[in-house]
């Protein structure tokens, strides 16, 4: 059992946007009466390689009180609408998008459900007619429209979703900033050790600066894992069968455009891929590979020759993909890269910490901070799922024909999870479901839903035009007519560019 009813201090190791979003979140979630600590060191530094989030970061303004315009203008933030995908398919310069709306004009894709099943998208993929170029989103990043114009496209529509683009140590030095202002305190201090008690738990944090004792304790050391890790030993979990990306090259351009693109491009590269991403001011790029395949120098090398310039790197990072076997053990909880970490496509590692800082909060407030172990098991239980429910999501991303380079040869004879595997096939007979999602839930939030998998799964051919014929025959007559005018309206709308309703 977790009873931290009469803490009076929990202690973060470890800053960063993880550990300040730790903060901000137990302060969110336990009475002014705990103080709540962070211990980090100015020594360490920040990855900064994370510049982009999914929609759930506004969710988390919103949650933590923080006014949107205050912090794009204090992160260098731009409005992120998706992401472009170029050259997954073959290697060529041929391009898909995962949008994060569904909406246009204020009809939504996802909206009209009937046999488990949602008919306009259905229709459009029957069609042969890509679901990413149906949302407003996507005309707004196909004629760069401005800061100013999205924002006033998105006061206009509720039911609108984004995204942002940041500065990454920009985004931590405002976290922390909004952290001190409402009472959190911080330690500038390296962590050498942890004291642990005969009964299991963490009593102490060691630091070169002394020792800080606390009654929960919140692992944001990054790679390090210096707590549940090295201090408590759980034990690690590998997805490198499954991704073989393990590095990392960040760098930064000059941003030339008037308008910011709004989105981030992820390019295949001979081996891995390129994220760019537009801030207020600059371009955050970096080249993920697999060292197995390419060195440093090689890397370097290619860079250059895309960008014609010479490339300097910001930082050079190396991971192991997978995830600690229980984020939450005893009277510790791992958040960020010290839980764990696939690879930066989709912007899966911000998104994940936000969403579990989430659930640990609500189960400390709706059980006046009283958690039985039987509980604590099934939110270790659905920390565990929702990982499994990113890595299927990214190995449909890297289940492509493509095999020009020894690189993308070897993705091409990865072991995919048998959980997949097992979607795939029931794919070939129907498109997604929520249904087949569900398991991948943590605290009834699903990551990817069944847009995102519709839209990755049938750009990588993985959901076909076919799979959609079956469900749709299941329709009244009424039904077809219905989907009939929505067609045509839609084609109307794209050929004048007009209105659909």
């Amino acid at each position: 059992m977790l009873n931290l009813l009469g803490a009076k201090r929990i202690v973060v190791v470890g800053g960063g946007t993880a550990g300040w979003l730790s903060a901000l979140e137990m302060r969110h979630s336990f009475p002014l009466s705990v103080e709540v600590l962070l211990i980090e060191s100015a020594q360490l530094g920040i990855l900064g390689a994370g510049e982009g989030s999914i929609p759930n970061l506004d969710l988390a303004l919103k949650r933590y009180q923080i006014d949107r315009t205050t912090f794009m203008s204090a992160t260098q933030s731009t409005y992120k609408l998706g992401v472009c995908f170029e050259g997954w398919r073959s290697g060529g310069e041929e391009k898909y998008h995962h949008m994060f709306s569904t909406i246009r004009e204020d009809l939504g894709l996802m909206e009209w459900q009937e046999h488990g099943f949602y008919p306009l998208s259905s229709t459009l993929l029957n069609r042969g007619m890509a679901l990413d170029r149906f949302p407003d989103a996507a005309h707004l990043m196909q004629r760069k429209a401005s800061q100013a114009e999205v924002a006033a496209h998105i006061q206009r529509s509720d039911k609108e979703v984004f995204a942002y683009h940041f500065d990454a140590r920009r985004l931590a030095t405002f976290l922390r900033e909004k952290a001190e202002s409402r009472g959190i305190k911080r330690v500038d201090a390296l962590v050498q050790a942890v004291t642990v008690d005969p009964q299991g738990k963490v009593t102490t944090v060691n630091t070169d600066k002394g020792n800080f004792d606390g009654d929960f304790f919140i692992d944001a050391s990054g790679f390090s894992r210096l707590i549940l890790g090295k201090g408590l030993g759980i034990e690690w979990e590998s997805f490198q069968k499954y991704l073989l990306l393990d590095a990392a090259l960040p760098f930064l351009l000059p941003q030339k455009d008037k308008n910011p693109s709004l989105i981030t491009h992820s390019k295949a590269m001979n081996s891995g891929w390129m994220w760019t991403i537009p801030t207020q001011g600059r371009l955050g790029c970096g080249y993920v590979y697999s060292s197995a395949h390419i060195s440093e120098t090689e890397v370097l090398r290619e860079l250059e020759l895309h960008w014609k310039q010479e490339i300097v790197p910001v930082n050079r990072l190396r991971f192991s993909p997978g995830r600690l076997k229980k984020c939450l053990h005893s009277n510790v909880m791992a958040v960020g890269l010290a839980s764990g970490f696939v690879e930066p496509l989709e912007a899966t590692s911000i998104a994940q910490t936000l969403y579990q800082l989430a659930f640990f909060g609500n189960l400390m407030r709706e059980n006046q901070r009283v958690i039985p172990e039987r509980v604590l098991n099934i939110f270790n239980a659905d920390v565990a799922n929702f990982w499994d429910g990113i890595v299927d999501f990214l190995v449909m991303h890297y289940d492509t024909s493509r095999a020009d380079t020894p690189f993308w040869m070897d993705v091409g004879k990865a072991a995919r999870p048998d959980r997949y595997l097992e979607l795939k096939e029931a794919f070939s007979a129907r498109t997604p479901r929520i249904a087949d999602l569900v398991p991948y839930q943590m605290g009834g939030v699903i990551l990817f839903g069944v847009a995102s998998w519709e839209t990755v799964g049938s750009a990588m051919g993985i959901v076909s035009p076919e799979s959609t014929v079956a469900q749709l025959a299941l329709l009244e007559q009424s039904a077809h007519i219905t989907l009939e005018n929505f067609i045509e309206r839609y084609q109307r709308s794209v050929s004048s560019n007009t209105t659909m309703l």
